[in-house]
């Protein structure tokens, strides 16, 4: 009995046939799903900047301090606190839209760490709180903040001063040492700034903003402590030259937790 479903003649086909034509079809729908669930490319924007430190730190990237190369989320990761990393570009994100995306994890410190804690910084030129640009950094425990991420818009079609997006401090405070949390802010300069955390929307800040294209950027501070200062671990930063939607941030988290990352060596 010819069982192609498409052919021209008129097949007779009995009950457990047609139920069993079903379940593959099924199956096969399962599978195609599955597989562009799990895909890297699946409903994936695509990065303008991707530094995922597989190969260690390369040669483009200056070290500053003592930076030391650590099994990541995904492959390898960098530990900074006590070094930083620089790369210099013209062109690391764009003015109009973006979004910044990072893996860290919190080596010797946790969610009450009373520290101030730097894990990105990006600026325009050399000199630092004139003309920095961002900032994902852990604030002093008196401001009650969890993770902020700071705009300088010094200069900046009228604009002054810093403007910024925090998570919560009832978010952060459960943070433990030795696991990963994934940080990503995406912004449009007339919609406003999104913060997510391990893909859930934490935080919108709806105000206009000017941004200063910045041309260094810091995986960690150069201001960093030489002994016994906050260590994290950063992985998998990624910049974009777009608003990401929901579906492409809760992709790029997917990438991450499908490894298992929990263990700080």
């Amino acid at each position: 009995m010819n069982l192609w479903p498409f052919s021209n003649r008129h097949v007779h086909s009995t009950p457990r046939q047609t139920a069993r034509w079903r379940e593959s079809l099924v199956l096969v729908g399962i599978w195609m799903v599955s597989v562009l669930i799990r895909s890297d490319y699946a409903w994936a924007a695509e990065a303008v900047w991707n530094f995922d430190f597989d190969d260690g730190v390369q040669e483009d990237w200056k070290l500053i301090g003592n930076v030391e190369v650590v099994p990541g989320v995904v492959g390898n990761a960098v530990r900074v606190g006590e070094g930083a990393l620089r790369k210099t570009s013209e062109n690391f994100l764009p003015i109009q839209a973006g979004a910044v995306s990072l893996w860290i994890r919190p080596v010797n410190w946790d969610g009450t760490e009373p520290r101030v804690t730097i894990f990105l910084e990006m600026t325009k030129g050399e000199r630092r709180y004139e003309r920095s640009f961002i900032w994902f950094y852990r604030p002093d425990d008196t401001s009650r903040r969890g993770i902020s991420f700071m705009i300088n818009q010094a200069g900046m079609a009228g604009k002054t001063g810093w403007t910024g997006i925090s998570l919560p401090y009832s978010r952060f405070k459960s943070w433990k040492r030795g696991e990963w949390h994934h940080l990503l802010v995406t912004w449009h300069r007339d919609e406003g700034t999104y913060f997510y955390m391990d893909s859930q929307m934490v935080a919108f800040y709806g105000c206009q903003h000017a941004l200063r294209a910045p041309d260094h950027l810091y995986v960690g501070s150069r201001q960093f402590v030489k002994d016994n200062g906050p260590l994290t671990d950063v992985d998998e930063v990624r910049m974009y030259d777009e608003l990401l939607s929901q579906q492409e941030i809760r992709n790029i988290f997917l990438q991450g937790i499908e490894r298992d990352f929990n263990d700080v060596d």
